[in-house]
């Protein structure tokens, strides 16, 4: 079942009554915001609703968009060579070799570094 929010369309004069309404009641005279430093910290956070924007994770899709890019390079290479076995040369043959090894380091630092659990801490007991 698709729902679909209807958005709430204000005639001009609805409008003009709204404003009027918060114009007498001066709500953000009386709006003081957090006053504890953990209330400020959750409020500095209102705008974030995931973090995908962020620096970090802005270099981290360059740099897994430049290893889809050299998979797409090699997958290219591979099936023209796949296709016509004439074409590979020594130069083409190591240059798939290089692009390979290139791509098997950076799957394996990204799959290390994003995809495995951190290590466990250790819970000995404390005497």
């Amino acid at each position: 079942m698709n729902c679909v929010r209807k958005l709430r369309s204000w005639t001009p004069e609805q409008r003009e009554i709204q404003s009027r309404k918060l114009r007498e009641r001066k709500i953000w005279l009386v709006s003081t915001g957090p006053k504890t430093a953990s209330g400020k910290e959750k409020s500095s956070r209102n705008s974030t609703k995931h973090g995908q924007y962020s620096r970090a994770n802005k270099a981290k899709r360059k740099s897994l968009r430049d290893l889809l890019a050299l998979y797409r390079q090699f997958t290219k290479i591979y099936h023209n060579i796949a296709r016509n076995p004439k074409i590979l040369t020594n130069e083409l043959r190591d240059y798939a070799l290089h692009l390979h090894e290139i791509i098997m380091m950076q799957t394996e630092f990204w799959s290390r570094k994003y995809l495995e659990p951190p290590p466990l801490a250790d819970k000995s007991p404390i005497l």
